[in-house]
């Protein structure tokens, strides 16, 4: 409906606000129109008399109610719950016009991920957040021939054909998997709190992990590997590093850690080990 603010009036009149109602949530715009009281009628809403300005000023009038109603229409096929606020701000320009899509709110969490390396998180974390976005944005490729979906049209069938890709087309294991489907939970339930999705595609979804029984290298194997000697050099390179990670219990990166030993030692030829039992 339409209202006036007669406090806010002038030589040219009232300024006229549209007043948005949806669930009993009321928020008002400014129209940046202006008529003068006597052309207000209050019980209709719209301006009242034969003159030219109230003529016009009720044709546009009808024009933004219009809009309104036809705006709302767009949103709902989009977002689970529109808000007058919502409605306001697009008829407004202020949003960009479509519903938020789930790899951007997925962008939008990794990006605050990245900012709370060192504090919150660990890189490693925010590298995991990236590459399960990577494989979501490839299953929607191949899948649905797209790079991106509205965050509404993120239903259980969706979660579960991702499952599918993980597992079978990606060839992860189960629990790799399931990890990689906790991370996309945490994308859903960030666009619940935010009020853009209603339907939780994880509901009663199991992410539950699988108990595993890791293998390990007996002393006497680990010595085995430390004493086989190798022809090649880049061989005993890959030994080494082997060994280191196994006494330091640190992951590497083959060619981080060569580079830094070319910055530091020169190019690495035989690396010496010390084995204590302080590790």
């Amino acid at each position: 409906m339409f209202i006036i603010n007669k406090s806010k009036s002038n030589r040219d009149g009232a300024p006229i606000l549209l007043r948005i109602t949806i669930d009993g949530s009321v928020v008002s715009m400014n129209l940046r129109k202006r008529i003068p009281d006597q052309y207000w009628s209050s019980k209709s809403g719209m301006p009242c008399g034969r003159s030219q300005q109230a003529h016009d000023i009720a044709l546009y009038l009808e024009t933004i109610r219009n809009k309104a109603f036809q705006t709302f229409t767009e949103l709902s096929h989009e977002y689970d719950d529109v808000t007058p606020e919502l409605l306001r701000d697009y008829m407004q320009g202020i949003r960009g016009g479509s519903a938020q899509s789930f790899m951007q709110i997925w962008d939008d969490h990794n990006i605050e991920l990245k900012k709370a390396i060192g504090k919150q998180c660990s890189k490693a974390l925010w590298q995991k957040h990236h590459t399960g976005r990577k494989h979501f944005q490839d299953f929607l490729r191949i899948y649905y021939r797209t790079s991106d979906l509205p965050i509404k049209q993120i239903r259980y069938p969706i979660i579960r054909e991702f499952e599918q890709y993980l597992m079978c087309d990606k060839g992860l294991s189960y629990n790799t998997s399931i990890k990689f489907l906790q991370f996309t939970k945490k994308i859903t339930n960030r666009a619940i709190k935010s009020g853009w999705l209603k339907v939780d595609p994880f509901h009663e979804y199991k992410l539950g992990l699988k108990e595993t029984d890791r293998p390990y290298l007996t002393e006497k194997e680990i010595l085995s590997i430390q004493q086989k000697q190798f022809k090649h050099i880049r061989l005993d390179q890959v030994k080494d590093i082997f060994l280191f990670s196994c006494y330091t219990g640190l992951a590497f990166r083959m060619k981080k850690i060569l580079k830094h030993f070319q910055t530091t030692i020169g190019e690495p030829q035989n690396i010496i080990f010390i084995q204590t039992h302080d590790y």
